[in-house]
């Protein structure tokens, strides 16, 4: 195993990773809405399906899309040094 220290991500640097992170979870929204759309498409087009399932799994993704943002953000901002370690 290998360790390395890694300092803490200056100010200017962790807005511009915040604000990337951001950008990113933004776009994977947008993609899953789309999916959504597609998917309500294709049921109104077959006449059989779920909505409300496919409504249900847009929620569940968009909800862990959220929180691995807010994850990812909370993380950029720790002021104390981290290891990171590779094998």
């Amino acid at each position: 195993m290998v360790a390395a220290v890694v300092p803490p991500v200056g100010g200017e640097q962790a807005a511009e990773f915040t604000k990337h992170v951001k950008q990113l979870g933004d776009q994977a929204r947008v993609a899953v809405r789309m999916i959504c759309q597609d998917a309500r498409k294709q049921i109104a087009a077959r006449g059989r399906g779920s909505e409300r399932a496919v409504q249900e799994a847009t929620d569940a993704a968009v909800e862990e899309i959220e929180r691995l943002v807010k994850a990812k953000v909370d993380r950029i901002g720790l002021p104390s040094h981290r290891q990171v370690s590779g094998g």
